[in-house]
């Protein structure tokens, strides 16, 4: 079980309402997780790197889904670009250079990069219905993702440049 907590407290069963009964969600359906209005899982990484407080934390009726939306992908995106470093993890060789030209230090071992078909995700194939389902039930995680691909490849080209004129660090 895991413990959310925002403000300082835990939020009730009416802002955080369970999706399923039981231990886990082990035996849910595809449709009971996209069906369930206070799943986490929905744009998870905007959450995680939002500021909850600005916007109710858990509590869904301080204000409505538009603005709440808006507020919590623009502070995700503020935090986002805040952090000295952050990975994308269909880049792996371009995020070990930016980490090494980031903090100044030298990894032993290149980072490996897996294809797409050799990960799970690729086992797992929705149907269309079921992709623009999850899609839409992800957007805010999307332009997130559209976001932090952008700021990481300015980054890498940042460091590429100051590559090329012989700077080393910042």
């Amino acid at each position: 079980m895991s413990l959310h907590k925002c403000n300082g407290r835990v939020p009730t069963k009416e802002e955080l309402p369970p999706c399923y009964t039981g231990e886990n969600w082990e035996d849910v359906t595809l449709q009971e997780f996209l069906n369930c209005s206070s799943n986490l899982a929905f744009n998870r990484q905007t959450r995680m790197l939002a500021d909850l407080e600005l916007v109710g934390c858990y509590n869904r009726s301080a204000m409505s889904r538009v603005p709440r939306e808006e507020i919590l992908l623009e502070s995700a995106k503020r935090n986002l670009a805040s952090m000295a470093y952050f990975a994308l993890v269909e880049y792996q060789l371009e995020s070990q250079y930016l980490f090494e030209r980031t903090f100044g230090m030298k990894f032993r071992q290149q980072f490996v990069q897996m294809s797409k078909e050799e990960t799970r995700a690729a086992e797992v194939v929705p149907s269309s219905k079921d992709l623009a389902h999850i899609q839409e039930l992800n957007k805010l995680d999307s332009k997130l993702y559209s976001f932090a691909k952008e700021l990481f490849f300015e980054r890498l080209k940042y460091f590429k440049e100051r590559d090329k004129e012989g700077i080393s660090q910042v």
